[in-house]
């Protein structure tokens, strides 16, 4: 039997997974009529170059924008559930933490124009410093020796004021204040 019309529409509103890859979409738009039921919202290989209309999306978990044409991090904040961001291999040349929302337990970024001018260290602290939930960077776990140290124990608070911890020779160095 082929389902109606009214059928499908009343699947698309119940389920709570929209895959939208590959399908050339230049920008994110019409999704408020599934605000409700939305938890995940895969958008990735599209043309998106601006994060925008999600806000309504209160239910929001799983956000996966990489490999867009995304330059700026902007309308995350309002997504207080979202735990999994995806924002890889996009034109992102700024990293702003305050653009994102602190619920984050998965955050991919590799693959943007500002690891140019940050390291992946630079980046990593940062995020672990800046997000208390975070429990994985770009597919690496964040470790208790992270947390440690980007909590501020043991270390010159003139870094983590910055964002940044210091790594040498894979060894972390405690600086004693």
């Amino acid at each position: 039997m082929i389902p109606s019309e009214k059928d499908k529409i009343s699947f698309l509103l119940k389920n709570p997974i929209f895959l939208l890859n590959d399908l050339k979409i230049s920008k994110i738009d019409n999704l408020n009529i599934y605000k409700d039921n939305m938890k995940e919202l895969y958008l990735q290989r599209n043309g998106i170059s601006t994060i925008e209309n999600l806000d309504f999306l209160e239910n929001l978990e799983v956000l996966s924008l990489g490999n867009n044409y995304i330059t700026k991090i902007q309308n995350l904040t309002q997504l207080k559930k979202l735990e999994i961001l995806d924002l890889s291999n996009n034109l992102i040349d700024t990293l702003e933490h305050k653009n994102l929302p602190l619920s984050l337990h998965y955050l991919y970024l590799y693959d943007n124009p500002f690891f140019n001018t940050l390291t992946e260290y630079d980046v990593r602290y940062s995020c672990i410093n800046y997000f208390p939930k975070l429990i994985n960077i770009d597919s690496l776990e964040v470790t208790f020796r992270e947390r440690h140290i980007c909590s501020g124990s043991k270390i010159n608070k003139k870094y983590i004021n910055k964002g940044e911890c210091m790594y040498i020779a894979d060894h972390y160095r405690y600086i004693n204040t």
